[in-house]
């Protein structure tokens, strides 16, 4: 040992000095610094490692690489002319799975009707009975407003239930056209005489939808040109093969009595739960827009599409609405 130090001379404190206090003051500050920006956010800007316990988070604004960047759907709001309300998931979970017993639906019309809606798209088939008071229940409140029903060619699954006359167009119908069928699913006929109007659900190219078809000898309007029709108060002027007039805006048709469509940039449909519809927690502001009933849950299989897998009824409803934009 040197000197007389019970501790070794290579241990001994040293004087602190100047510097030294200088460097703890410029640290200190250096760590004040960083912990603001921090806080504001500032680091939110870098990538997030896949390690990183804040990738796994959803801060209000985020930020990944800038060679992957993030885009967050912006909901799709229909027209104003439009309401769409959904049998959803939550709706399954609050009322049961999907069908229903018609009342519910019965419930919807009323309730639409009481809020002053223009109208009702039942966008589901009711081609065979139910239960009896479910049935009446649905026949009853169809006279409280207007409903379109939905029907299908389908020459597979003939059916006894009659299309009356006035859904039937007089217009002359091309022998081979190629969207027809001599059967089909027509409503039951208690539904068809409270039908305001019926329509037919056929597509066969998601670039164009059809304006009419076939069903035995007549021409039919297809289920958007019958929305299309009570949704701006206009009655349409078709010529087949050429054009559909609504007041003065038309609609362009292919040989197919198809009009083109585009869907939109990403599946993000703005829509009301049945659920809440009819608790009056939401979707209540229908006074004279169309409502569009539709289906949106698990039993439906969904669509390939440009855009990813979309079901069938929210293509019908991004279809409906890119044919209504172009007669605007």
């Amino acid at each position: 040992m040197r000197g007389n130090s019970p501790i070794p001379l290579s241990y001994a404190p040293r004087p602190v000095r100047r510097h030294r206090v200088a460097q703890f003051v410029i640290l200190a500050l250096l760590l004040a610094a960083l912990a603001v920006l921090l806080t504001a956010g500032v680091w939110w800007a870098m990538p997030l490692s896949a390690s990183s316990p804040r990738s796994s988070l959803a801060p209000a604004s985020p930020v990944i690489p800038m060679a992957a960047p993030l885009t967050v759907a912006t909901p799709i709001k229909p027209p104003d002319a439009f309401t769409v309300v959904m049998i959803d998931a939550k709706t399954e979970r609050e009322l049961g799975k999907f069908p229903y017993d018609r009342s519910i639906y019965a419930r919807a019309i009323e309730h639409a009707a009481k809020l002053g809606a223009r109208g009702v798209v039942l966008k589901l088939f009711i081609d065979r009975p139910k239960t009896a008071a479910g049935d009446k229940a649905l026949a009853d409140a169809m006279r409280k407003t207007k409903v379109i029903l939905q029907a299908r060619l389908n020459d597979a699954e003939p059916e006894d239930n009659p299309l009356p006359e006035r859904f039937q167009l007089d217009l002359e119908a091309s022998a081979n056209h190629p969207i027809s069928a001599r059967e089909g699913w027509m409503p039951l006929p208690a539904f068809s005489a409270a039908a305001h109007d019926i329509g037919f659900s056929e597509y066969t190219d998601l670039r164009a939808m059809p304006v009419v078809e076939r069903f035995r000898d007549k021409y039919v309007k297809s289920l958007f040109t019958c929305c299309l029709e009570l949704a701006t108060g206009k009655r349409a002027q078709i010529v087949p093969g050429k054009s559909m007039k609504l007041d003065n805006k038309s609609l362009s048709l292919n040989d197919r009595d198809e009009a083109p469509v585009k869907l939109p940039e990403s599946d993000a449909l703005q829509y009301t739960p049945l659920v809440d519809f009819l608790n009056g927690t939401g979707g209540q502001d229908v006074k004279d827009k169309l409502v569009i009933l539709a289906y949106d849950g698990d039993r439906q299989p969904p669509v390939e599409t440009p855009i990813g897998m979309i079901s069938g009824h929210r293509l019908f409803c991004y279809f409906l609405f890119s044919l209504y934009e172009k007669l605007r």
